[in-house]
């Protein structure tokens, strides 16, 4: 018979054969995980013998949908998982328990040792927990809609991501319990004394009411940051356009283009002592008409180079092909705006 039947048999036998047992056995674990008791073996009560010790006991999965535990020891157990639904754990000693994951909605406890335990992601919907011990409880991300927490100890408390909302705090101790991240919209009976002594941020939901009570609480209509940032190193930033290097630009342009018509002068008159065809030999002003229109703009400032007129510069410069027997005596520069350069 393996350790766990033979535990769950001697515990079907009622509280009295039980605690019997564990007095004859001190150092034994009693092994009941995912135990299933009927519904008249849950009476672990006082009235039926109790109250029932289950110090320690391995008790995860187990099925105890409305079962008896007043004043039960449950120190240290492990409920993991547990079916605890409108269970009766008033004043029982649930010291440093693990009920993580349990069911424990509708419950009662009252008055109940709470200390150290472990409820994290625990379902607590309209659970009694008044004047329950909760000192240093883990808490975190449990749901306590609805629970009523009246005059209960949650001194240094773990809440962290807790569901509180329409939970009933009359007289409880939330010094120092961390509220980061907690939903507490629409609690009953909590006041901004209670809150002034937690530890919150943003990411705490006040009711209307407090909103902005404390340092930490975001006043009414103000928005809570939100809870994925990108860290600094990974946040891409715009470098900023700077303009101190424009004037520089403009000035090595403009040097730029003045050395190329400087050199297209020289080029060009030269060309008039060259043996090349008549064709090929024309004015100066008729060889830098030549250049794009948007060079010729770009040098606007520079006095000694022929410039176009700003808006008169054609698309498509037009070249004046003059005789040689023109050259003497050049025409008046066109309506086009040409001017020779000086």
């Amino acid at each position: 018979m393996s350790s766990v039947s033979s535990h769950v048999g001697i515990l079907r036998n009622g509280p009295s054969a039980w605690n019997a047992w564990r007095q004859k056995n001190p150092t034994a674990i009693p092994n009941l995980a995912g135990i299933a008791l009927e519904a008249s073996e849950r009476q672990l009560g006082p009235a039926h013998g109790g109250p029932i010790n289950l110090k320690a006991a391995l008790l995860r999965d187990a099925e105890l949908r409305f079962a008896t535990l007043t004043t039960a020891d449950l120190a240290a157990a492990d409920l993991s998982g547990a079916d605890l639904a409108h269970a009766r754990l008033d004043h029982a000693d649930l010291r440093g328990a693990n009920l993580s994951a349990s069911c424990l909605d509708h419950a009662n406890l009252d008055g109940a040792e709470l200390s150290g335990l472990s409820l994290r992601r625990a379902s607590l919907r309209f659970a009694s927990l008044a004047a329950a011990n909760l000192e240093a409880a883990d808490l975190a991300g449990a749901n306590l809609t609805h629970a009523r927490l009246s005059e209960a100890n949650l001194r240094a408390a773990n809440l962290r991501n807790a569901r509180l909302d329409y939970a009933d705090f009359a007289g409880a101790d939330l010094s120092e319990a961390n509220l980061h991240g907690a939903n507490l919209q629409n609690v009953k009976n909590l006041t901004r004394s209670q809150i002034e002594q937690s530890l919150g941020d943003a990411s705490t939901i006040l009711p209307e009411h407090l909103q902005g009570s404390v340092a930490w609480s975001p006043a009414r209509g103000e928005r809570a940051p939100s809870a994925t940032l990108l860290a600094p190193s990974l946040v891409v930033r715009r470098p900023t356009k700077s303009r101190s290097f424009e004037p520089l630009l403009w000035i090595a342009a403009s040097v730029w283009i003045t050395a190329f018509a400087a050199a297209a002068w020289w080029q060009y008159g030269q060309s008039d002592r060259s043996p090349l065809s008549s064709t090929d030999r024309g004015p100066p002003e008729l060889k830098i008409a030549q250049l794009p229109a948007f060079t010729v703009l770009r040098a606007i400032d520079r006095p000694d180079v022929a410039l176009f007129a700003r808006g008169d510069a054609p698309e498509i410069p037009t070249i004046v092909a003059l005789q040689p027997a023109a050259y003497a005596e050049l025409p008046a520069p066109p309506a086009t705006g040409l001017v020779g350069i000086v």
